[in-house]
């Protein structure tokens, strides 16, 4: 590079005129007037004096130095300051084969949330879709970016989670050269739980109420609960429903019956009269049978209005007697009456209630926000 002189606008200059034959140049660390080592290579293997020098035409040669700021003092050879600038950056460029921390990157298989609905370059979508080679038709990617991913859930998940077209063959690589393609985990409405063991002892947080639409509560992939439940009798607390009712008084009454028998077919009656002493009996009158027991006479019970008796008149000891009435027709009774009077009174009732509610579904779903999962190819 060139040094020029500091020129003045009071008379003309050639170029010549304004070069600085023989300028030092001085290079210190930043903030310091420490000297900081040049190089005439770019493999900073040969160092260049200090200062570094201008020829004869005011020109220094090469000059390289190590990343990181530093401070520039230059000077005429006459040893007049021309500048002194502190500070200048010199960073270091991107470098691609500088390592990474591997435990500072994301790794395939592992899952993120964004707040985004779409694809996003270097993973897939957590949507049940499938994945596979660029020849397998797969719905959610179709491309060789995605064998590794492919590789990572076929080993670390079962074909009932995430199965593969055709069944699984030999291993992942053959399955994946095969063109077959593999179901990815579906987050769809759904939020991550943690694994019941998570390398400690079962914790117990998932007890028999808790449906397991896939696998169990120590695997990982497995899918339980719903975000919509309909409750049936063993989901609810164990009850009864009692009531008791009182009837209002209605004082004291009696309550008049009447009514008819249910005709009967064609039939006679028989009886025997109760143990008496010394008597007689005489003969009926009339179109009705009577017995004399004693002194009075009792119309024999169940008789017709035609029907007829024999009796004796014999005067004898103490005895019954049996009668037998002549057979009557098919008939019915008529009856009516009045019950006892009771005194007021209520009347108690007891019963079940009827049956209430529609068995719809309800919500189990928590307050949720909304995006989309990712998993990392």
């Amino acid at each position: 590079m060139g040094i020029l002189w500091p020129h003045s606008n009071t008379a003309p200059r050639t170029n010549a005129d304004r070069r600085a034959p023989g300028a030092l140049v001085y290079f210190f660390e930043a903030g310091t007037t420490t000297p900081r080592t040049t190089y005439q290579d770019a493999d900073l293997t040969t160092p260049h004096a200090h200062p570094v020098v201008a020829d004869a035409y005011g020109r220094f040669p090469a000059v390289f130095i190590g990343f990181g700021a530093y401070r520039e003092r230059v000077k005429t050879s006459g040893n007049t300051q021309l500048w002194d600038t502190d500070d200048i950056p010199n960073p270091a460029p991107f470098d691609d084969e500088v390592g990474v921390d591997e435990d500072a990157l994301m790794k395939t298989g592992e899952v993120f949330f964004k707040f985004k609905d779409g694809t996003r370059t270097g993973a897939v979508r957590a949507n049940g879709r499938t994945i596979g080679s660029a020849t397998s038709g797969a719905t959610e990617r179709a491309n060789a970016d995605t064998a590794n991913l492919f590789t990572e859930l076929y080993n670390a998940l079962s074909n009932t989670v995430c199965p593969v077209s055709g069944g699984r063959g030999a291993n992942a690589a053959a399955d994946f050269a095969a063109s077959k393609t593999l179901i990815l985990p579906d987050l769809r409405g759904s939020v991550p739980v943690g694994l019941d063991t998570m390398g400690n002892g079962a914790g117990s947080r998932f007890d028999a109420s808790v449906p397991f639409i896939v696998g169990n509560a120590t695997t990982p992939g497995s899918t339980a609960g719903a975000n919509h439940v309909t409750l049936d009798a063993t989901m609810i607390p164990a009850h009864t429903h009692t009531f008791l009712a009182t009837t209002g008084a209605a004082g004291t009454h009696a309550h008049t019956y009447s009514g008819t028998t249910s005709s009967d077919n064609a039939h006679n009656h028989t009886g025997t009269t109760d143990s008496s002493g010394d008597h007689s009996h005489t003969p009926s009158t009339g179109g009705t049978a009577f017995l004399v027991v004693g002194t009075g006479a009792v119309q024999a019970p169940g008789i017709g209005a035609n029907a007829t008796i024999n009796n004796s008149t014999n005067t004898t000891g103490a005895h019954t007697h049996t009668f037998t009435t002549s057979t009557q027709a098919a008939h019915a009774h008529t009856y009516s009456g009045t019950s006892s009077t009771q005194a007021d009174h209520t009347h108690s009732v007891s019963g079940t209630t009827s049956s209430t509610g529609s068995s719809g579904a309800h919500s189990n779903l928590s307050r949720s926000v909304l995006g989309t999962w990712y998993i990392k190819l």
